[in-house]
């Protein structure tokens, strides 16, 4: 009887450590993306910062500065038809009223 008992009691033994260490397999990978989970939300509210920081105001410049050089180069470009115009436009205001109002916050 006493064999009986040390036998079961080696096998809960055994299950025990193989559930041990199957448990403690996964940690590191789990561990693993918690980490990179951690880093990508700091780097992400680092962008973000700089984003709202330093970029948008420049931004904000280049859009004033874009209109200002557009509103000098519209009469220069309609001579040369809509076409021209246009990509005027489109180079002078609207890439960088996108680039400054229309982007998500952090998204370069």
């Amino acid at each position: 009887m006493k064999s009986g008992a040390q036998s079961r009691w080696f096998k809960n033994c055994l299950m025990s450590t193989f559930l041990l260490a199957s448990l403690t397999m996964g940690s590191p990978s789990m561990a693993q993306d918690e980490e990179t989970s951690a880093s990508s939300t700091a780097a992400r509210m680092g962008a973000v910062a700089l984003d709202v920081i330093l970029v948008r105001p420049i931004g904000v410049g280049q859009t004033v500065a874009g209109s200002v050089f557009f509103a000098v180069a519209a009469p220069l470009t309609y001579p040369g038809g809509k076409d021209d115009f246009d990509l005027a436009y489109e180079t002078f205001v609207e890439a960088p009223v996108d680039d400054t109002f229309r982007r998500e916050l952090g998204q370069f």
